[in-house]
């Protein structure tokens, strides 16, 4: 060890590329205190474990405004190299797969303490101290998110300017080595006392290079008036929820959906998968036949698109609100062949 010692650290940096985060993280970073030193001060520019968050908030507002009661987040490490595809990227994308390093879960409390538990390799949990706890995060580099939130207070002025997903990102960047999130699911689990995020949540969200963005149980949620592009959307409703809502008397809720939207889905580089509640009948999307031929004049304009587009969304837009508009927007021969 003394002779490998001798290695410029540009060297060791270079060796160090190559090997797994895990294996870094575990076994070359204690091996020798040398080593230690060195890993320690170039760690920001080291591989990373790759983790996946999901974050448990159980909010109930009350007389002191307080956002939550406390945060649970659930941290487990995917590993890329491993032979596992996740397809569903609302539920499997957050399990990890690296089976040495199991869960790590952080309880944040409403006063700021932290206290952290460790999964061992046997399943069974220990509490481990916050010095190591700080150490494994500074490890980490969040890759998915999944927040659900629990809201048990109908307090309506704190839920307008509810900054819970924009505090969760700054915690994130704050203890975690590095924020690429690619994946993020929202959830509301109360269907009489609707979470929702405020603006700076949604422009966070709008801002993120996201592959894919799934929003459960938030119909009232304002994320279509603006242009999007993200590859994979769902908007749904769970099957708990959806019942609650239709034996409700007014049971019909609207979303916007601005043209500026549909026209940015055009434009994108890459293929195009957005649900916009397809089979919740009492989910339908605000937007006019006027703005629907404006966005057919758009896409006609524009050069054939370089990849496919998915896109599927209730409304209540009929074919003679179509006959009304299309022949002022020169479109009348569309619908020459609909009888």
């Amino acid at each position: 060890m003394d002779s490998l010692c001798q290695l410029p650290p540009e060297m060791w940096l270079k060796i160090f590329s190559h090997i797994p985060s895990f294996d870094l993280f575990s076994s070359v970073s204690h091996s020798s205190p040398y080593l230690h030193r060195l890993v320690s001060f170039h760690r920001s520019s080291l591989p990373c474990l790759r983790v996946n968050i999901r974050v448990w908030s159980e909010s109930n507002g009350g007389m002191d405004k307080c956002r939550f009661s406390s945060l649970t987040f659930v941290i487990s490490v995917h590993d890329n190299d491993m032979d596992i595809a996740f397809k569903d990227y609302s539920k499997g994308i957050y399990r990890g797969n690296e089976r040495r390093l199991k869960v790590l879960y952080v309880i944040y409390s409403k006063g700021g303490q932290m206290m952290a538990e460790l999964e061992n390799r046997e399943g069974s949990i220990e509490k481990i101290d916050n010095s190591l706890m700080m150490d494994l995060l500074s490890w980490m580099e969040v890759s998915s998110l999944r927040l659900e939130v629990n809201n048990e207070n109908d307090d309506s002025l704190w839920r307008r300017d509810d900054d819970l997903l924009f505090n969760i990102f700054q915690w994130m960047n704050d203890h975690c080595q590095r924020v690429s999130l690619r994946h993020v699911t929202l959830t509301s689990h109360n269907s009489s006392f609707e979470w929702k995020p405020n603006v700076n949540s949604i422009q966070l969200l709008r801002s993120l290079p996201l592959l894919s963005l799934t929003i459960e149980n938030m119909p009232s949620l304002d994320i279509l008036s603006a242009p999007i592009q993200i590859p994979s959307l769902f908007l749904r409703v769970s099957h708990t929820q959806r019942r609650q809502r239709e034996r409700q008397l007014n049971r019909i809720i609207f979303y916007d959906m601005d043209v500026s939207y549909l026209a940015s889905l055009l434009t994108s580089p890459f293929p195009i998968h957005h649900e916009l509640y397809p089979q919740i009948p009492f989910s339908l999307s605000s937007i006019t036949a006027n703005s629907l031929a404006d966005f057919i004049l758009i896409w006609r304009s524009l050069p054939p698109p370089k990849s496919k587009t998915f896109l599927c969304f209730n409304s209540i837009v009929s074919l003679s609100d179509f006959r009304s508009v299309f022949p002022s927007k020169g479109l009348h021969h569309i619908l020459e062949e609909v009888p």
